[in-house]
Order: C-alpha cells, then sequence, then structure tokens
C-alpha cells in the first residue's frame, strides 16, 4: 500500500510538469498555464475598470479608503451616494503622471465635491430606456437609449439606439456605458 502511495505521489508529480512545448521549445508546467490563463483574467478586469470619467455622467461613490486627502472622509461620509460629473480635470502628481479628478455635485443635497479620484467613483446605468453615454476610449462621441441588457459570452451586454441614428442598434458591455445627464444633441458636436 505505501509502494502504491509513493508510485502515485510520483505520477502527480509527473503530470504537474506536463510535457507541452513552447514556442521556443520550452516544457511549461500546468501551473505555468495556470498563471497565463490568471494573467488574461486580469488584464480583462483592468479593461472593465478602464472606463472614461467624462462630465455629465452618473455615478456612485466608493470608499477605497486609499487616500489620506481631506476628500477622503468627505467620500467615505457619502459612500453609495449618487453624483454628476460636473467637470474632470487631469492632475500631474508625482505617483502617477496623470490621475484624472472630477468634480461632483451629490443628487440628494446638491454638494459640489472636487478632486474626486477616478478610482473612487462607479458609473451608474439608467433604467430601461433612459439615456447612456458610451465611456470606452474611442467612442465616447457616442449617446443613445438603452432598449435592453442581455448576457453574451459571460459578459453583460447593453444594446442600444443611437440618438443621432435611430437605425444604428449597438450592443457594448455594460462597464462600458453610464446613465447620460446632458444634452442628446451633444452627440453631434464630437
Amino acid at each position: 500500500i505505501i509502494q502504491m502511495k509513493k508510485k502515485k505521489s510520483r505520477q502527480k508529480r509527473h503530470n504537474d510538469y506536463h510535457d507541452d512545448d513552447c514556442d521556443d521549445g520550452k516544457k511549461i508546467s500546468k501551473s505555468s498555464r495556470r498563471d497565463k490563463s490568471t494573467t488574461s483574467r486580469k488584464e480583462e478586469d483592468k479593461e472593465k475598470h478602464d472606463w472614461l470619467l467624462l462630465p455629465n455622467i452618473r455615478v456612485q461613490l466608493l470608499d477605497k479608503r486609499s487616500n489620506n486627502n481631506s476628500s477622503s472622509s468627505i467620500i467615505s461620509h457619502n459612500t453609495g451616494k449618487t453624483a454628476r460629473i460636473l467637470d474632470v480635470i487631469r492632475q500631474h502628481s508625482k505617483k502617477k503622471n496623470k490621475e484624472l479628478l472630477a468634480t461632483l455635485q451629490l443628487d440628494h443635497n446638491g454638494q459640489v465635491l472636487e478632486e474626486v479620484s477616478h478610482g473612487h467613483l462607479k458609473p451608474l446605468l439608467p433604467p430601461i430606456g433612459g439615456i447612456v453615454k458610451i465611456i470606452k476610449r474611442g467612442q465616447e462621441h457616442i449617446i443613445g437609449r438603452l432598449l435592453e441588457i442581455s448576457k453574451h459570452d459571460g459578459t453583460n451586454q447593453g444594446i442600444i439606439q443611437k440618438c443621432s441614428d435611430p437605425d444604428c442598434i449597438l450592443t457594448i458591455p455594460l462597464y462600458y456605458m453610464a446613465q447620460w445627464c446632458g444634452s442628446i444633441d451633444e452627440e453631434e458636436q464630437y
């Protein structure tokens, strides 16, 4: 019985170091393959959080407690509250090359918060039939009506109808859209 356990243990080690070849002829283990799949998932997660900070979209404040500045206590006091972005500025800092900061107006009391970091905000969606702005780089000029939400390949997608061209229907991941609070005609200005 002990010899059988040792044999199974050797077989397991052999299976962990699998004989798959890389492009350069090196052998890789299963754990290396897991690392690669984890990396692609991390890149996918990063893409989900790489939305544009734009004026006139509705957001929710998140409490991340990463900053020790004065606005951090205001943010933690207003965690979960919704706001409209009034303006976006780029601030050059020593730690980060260009940090985007937003000026917000809280929905519940009209208070204006300044220099709120991108990381403290989450874009909000309107109800079905509401107006959305695409917040993905390269498509930020698109404004449309949210017609439907569906799931495709494990990703929640929004089906929108462009305001400037009602015949144009687009399917975009939900994390690349936010409730639009500005003028519908603004799409044509880009």
